[in-house]
């Protein structure tokens, strides 16, 4: 993608989704820091002989109103009721029960939740995974498309497992999800993740970032399954800030049939 194109896209999908003005500021720094940075240096592996320079195109899907009016192909992956769909660059179906977002849960695409909860997503989003890391991260602050935004409030414990699905099964799109998920003080939630995609043979990039903020004496688990195709490269960062007396476990299945690059780690915090 070349710098004109990706400016051009940048500025057509923000007009489009209509996103407050820090997060316009955000995506802007990233893509000003794109033509500075270098991609990560991995230990075995060179990125530079992985075909990285296409970034693909918007795609946002038609959303359906129940888990019955999904196809086939991706319904056979929902395994709760409390589920986000997104279907190659943008959210397909949000369903929450009532009982959970009566307590204060939220579960929704990250372009939403930026829109009417600033004052939770904007102090955590792309904190745990800085912008200038790398020329990735740069790429995935300027571009990440729908994604989710999951947040338990204090004291909360969740018994039910949440799941975010992220599907790609068009050609050419841009596919990087980001999940930011906060957990307050005395919380605990499990989330399960999976990135799945059926493209027959086309050619694809997954650039995942997840974001996960454990506050003082939460539990986060998470349960990350990625299975995509022989065509499809997959490169996530995952990242965790653990408060005093907290926890993120994670279980990751990186069941890919292509190139992989995954990042997972966690530290702590603690506030004085």
């Amino acid at each position: 993608m070349t710098m004109n194109s990706a400016e051009n896209q940048l500025s057509g999908q923000l007009q489009y989704e209509a996103e407050p003005d820090w997060l316009t500021m955000l995506r802007k720094r990233g893509l000003d820091a794109v033509s500075t940075l270098q991609l990560p240096k991995l230990e075995k592996t060179n990125l530079q002989r992985w075909p990285l320079q296409q970034q693909g195109i918007y795609r946002k899907p038609e959303p359906v109103m129940s888990l019955d009016e999904l196809p086939e192909s991706i319904r056979k992956w929902v395994y709760s009721d409390n589920v986000l769909v997104q279907r190659n660059s943008g959210p397909l179906i949000k369903c929450l029960s009532k009982g959970l977002q009566k307590q204060g849960i939220i579960l929704t695409d990250l372009e939403t939740a930026a829109r009417q909860y600033p004052e939770l997503v904007k102090p955590y989003f792309m904190q745990a995974v800085q912008t200038d890391e790398n020329l990735l991260t740069a790429q995935h602050a300027a571009h990440w498309s729908g994604g989710a935004f999951i947040y338990i409030p204090e004291g909360v414990h969740v018994e039910t497992p949440l799941q975010t699905l992220f599907f790609v099964d068009e050609s050419d799109t841009l596919f990087m999800p980001h999940v930011l998920v906060v957990a307050e003080k005395r919380s605990s939630v499990t989330l399960v993740e999976n990135t799945m995609s059926s493209l027959d043979k086309s050619v694809a990039v997954n650039q995942a970032v997840m974001e996960v903020f454990v506050g003082e004496g939460a539990t986060v688990n998470v349960v990350s399954l990625h299975q995509l195709e022989r065509d499809v490269i997959d490169l996530t960062y995952r990242r965790a800030i653990v408060e005093q007396d907290g926890s993120v476990n994670w279980l990751n299945g990186e069941m890919n049939w292509g190139k992989s690059m995954s990042d997972t780690a966690a530290k702590g915090l603690v506030r004085i």
